[in-house]
């Protein structure tokens, strides 16, 4: 009667200890995927639970950059991973065209000043008619906002950050 309860028993185990196979077999010792419970030596240690998960990870603000003047990209001046303030300057662009026209609007706004200066001399002396300073005046507020649009239009070859952040 102990015969086949102790076969029962071995059976229900998972056979015999490890490594001891049946006559003349040699079994390496394998871990059974099976048990889910492993036992070890009781010891002081540090106990810590980990929780690992997958997720997405989005900023509170995020501004894509597109400068408003073409050209030449000639100056980067910060990289991936740089901390930036508003208006701080990330990339020089170089345009010719942009500052042959800021040179002209300020050439023809001294022209025009002298012009409008002299002419409101003349107008003093009488030498000049109403009609003349007047038209020389138009052509001085013709000038400054040439000189105003060619300024503000070649601040654009410099590229700045809208907000503050992390460049990505």
């Amino acid at each position: 009667m102990r015969a086949p309860l102790f076969i029962a028993l071995l059976i229900a185990c998972g056979g015999p200890p490890k490594g001891h196979g049946r006559q003349g077999e040699d079994r390496p010792d394998q871990s059974d995927p099976r048990v889910l419970v492993e036992a070890h030596q009781v010891a002081i240690g540090d106990v810590a639970d980990q929780l690992v998960t997958t997720g997405v990870l989005e900023s509170e603000m995020q501004a894509d950059i597109v400068p408003e003047a073409s050209g030449v990209v000639t100056d980067i001046r910060v990289e991936e991973g740089d901390v930036v303030a508003a208006g701080d300057v990330l990339a020089i662009i170089s345009n010719p065209s942009l500052d042959a026209g800021a040179q002209r609007a300020n050439i023809e706004f001294s022209q025009a000043r002298s012009a409008f200066a002299e002419a409101q001399a003349l107008h003093a002396q009488g030498a000049v008619s109403e009609k003349d300073l007047r038209d020389a005046r138009a052509a001085l507020q013709t000038a400054r906002a040439s000189l105003s649009e060619a300024s503000r239009s070649r601040g654009f070859t410099r590229v700045t950050s809208p907000i503050g952040g992390t460049v990505a």
